[in-house]
């Protein structure tokens, strides 16, 4: 896929993204709540700062990230910056004081955001480009020694960031999942004061009232750091500690608040390292041992016998019948394999049957035996799948086929007889639909180039009044010269052609249709 594509395929959606060089190395990270808007800024014409625009001279591909939320984005931002070390997030200098993350080193550790300049100026990237849209939407980080944040004075400190804003909704939602106090009371165990209105809010323990112990709180800290550190499975083993020991003390709903801050961490995990789609498959510097994560995860939830490093697709595009065609998609290590790609104009099959159609395309790639894929996802339901297996098992072929159908995203495999069904923000599934709408996408438009190049070769040359403009305008709109002879010479009116010739366009294709 090209930079073009790519960036019309951008979601409308908070993420991150990654900017590359002709290298295709990173040369900045940003975030933004819409990629879509962000990202196609850097692609377009006009004046910049001389430090956006050298950085624009290098530009040459990007990838992005799709996140929930603008927290989660900031968080994963911070994260990928420090594993980078982008050269553009790290030019420019500033006298500015940026906040910090601060943990403090105490028997009850509170957790604030502080301005503490001085020792802790560092460099901070250009701003962007536009400089518009909501306030702080750009999040910018300089990564501490080792990325394991600054230890002075008794504390943590973690940072700077330059996005205010964007670090206010990243400490509420942080707040969320570990209830860590804010507040700078000093506490003594034998002393219990009255709860503030942040523990009912559920945004700290209550350590002040005596609501949790010590050695609880300290777990809850330690969770907190390690999540800052990003040490995600660190962080969800510590909390599932403390689920497990909330359950044998049969406080139930505390457990729960606990299962709900791993699921959260969880997709942060899965959200990281899985580059979504419109990500090439030259994504290089990303944690190599994430594919493989990634993959074994899709493994053990098919029950395939080796890690899908290649997978393959296959989709049928035959609107109205007219020119069917099958589409091939190959895909290496999680990410899109052009190489692998194949095309087929269905031969022999006359009339609309998807199952023959899909019957017709598999043998037709697997007939040679050659690069065989470790999975081969079909886009259908269960007919689907059985008309591949039959196929494959006359052609003495053996690997593991599932078909993937649109309707509630079920899962068919076979010997199975009831769907699989995954959570909607498991990688798994996020892959498997990713693979599938690629397949369609792949298909829908070499359909469409062949009708159109139909439509060329037509004989709307041979009508009167008809020239290259108009021709163009009618090609541009309809799929085909079925559908301009079903459409009403109002329709045609509305294309720019006169009452009088668009009669004369339907009459025409009337007599030669």
């Amino acid at each position: 896929m090209n930079v073009k594509e790519k960036l019309k395929s951008l979601p409308d959606s908070p993420g991150v993204y990654l900017l590359r060089d002709k290298g295709h190395r990173v040369i900045y990270i940003g975030k933004s709540f819409s990629l879509k808007k962000r990202v196609a800024s850097y692609f377009q014409k006009g004046s910049f700062d001389p430090k956006i625009g050298q950085l624009i001279q290098h530009l040459a591909d990007f990838d992005y990230i799709r996140l929930t939320s603008e927290p989660e984005a900031l968080l994963l931002e911070v994260r990928l910056i420090k594993q980078f070390q982008p050269k553009y997030n790290q030019l420019a200098k500033d006298d500015k004081s940026y906040p910090f993350l601060k943990i403090t080193k105490e028997r009850f550790s509170s957790f604030t955001i502080v301005r503490d300049p001085g020792r802790f100026r560092n460099h901070h990237p250009p701003p962007h480009p536009s400089h518009k849209g909501r306030g702080g939407e750009e999040s910018l980080f300089i990564p501490s020694p080792r990325g394991r944040g600054i230890e002075r004075r008794g504390a943590f400190y973690f940072g700077p960031y330059t996005d205010v804003i964007g670090l206010r909704q990243a400490y509420r939602y942080i707040r969320n999942i570990f209830p860590v106090r804010r507040c700078r009371k000093k506490i003594n165990p034998e002393k219990k004061l009255r709860p503030c209105l942040d523990f009912w809010l559920g945004r700290c323990k209550g350590p002040c009232a005596g609501k949790i112990k010590e050695k609880e709180y300290q777990r809850l800290v330690d969770s907190l750091i390690s999540f800052l550190k990003g040490k995600y499975k660190e962080t969800m083993q510590q909390l599932k500690e403390l689920m497990k020991r909330a359950a044998v003390e049969l406080n139930f709903e505390e457990a729960a608040k606990y299962r709900n801050r791993i699921e959260a961490i969880r997709r942060m995990k899965q959200s990281e390292v899985h580059p979504c789609r419109g990500s090439s498959y030259r994504t290089r510097g990303l944690d190599k041992s994430s594919p493989y994560i990634h993959l074994n995860e899709l493994k053990k939830v098919l029950s395939l016998p080796r890690l899908p490093q290649r997978i393959e697709a296959i989709d049928i595009s035959d609107i109205s019948g007219d020119k069917a065609v099958g589409s091939l998609v190959s895909f290496k290590d999680g990410r899109p394999y052009k190489d692998g790609y194949r095309r087929f104009k269905i031969k022999g099959v006359s009339k609309i049957d998807d199952y023959k159609m899909m019957a017709e395309v598999v043998e037709r790639r697997y007939r040679e035996k050659k690069n065989l894929p470790d999975l081969l996802l079909i886009d259908g339901g269960k007919g689907h799948l059985s008309v591949v297996m039959q196929r494959l098992k006359n052609m003495k072929l053996h690997f593991p086929v599932a078909a993937l159908a649109k309707r509630r995203e079920a899962i068919f495999l076979p010997d199975s007889p009831s769907p699989l069904i995954l959570k909607k923000n498991t990688f798994s599934l996020r892959l498997l639909q990713e693979i599938r709408d690629e397949a369609h996408r792949f298909a829908i438009s070499y359909h469409k180039r062949l009708r159109r190049r139909a439509l060329k070769e037509s004989g709307l040359d041979e009508i009167e009044g008809i020239g290259a403009q108009r021709k163009k305008r009618l090609l541009s709109h309809f799929d085909s010269l079925a559908e301009i002879k079903k459409s009403s010479v109002e329709e045609l009116k509305r294309l720019g052609l006169s009452e009088k010739l668009s009669k004369r366009v339907i009459e025409f294709l009337g007599k030669v249709g």
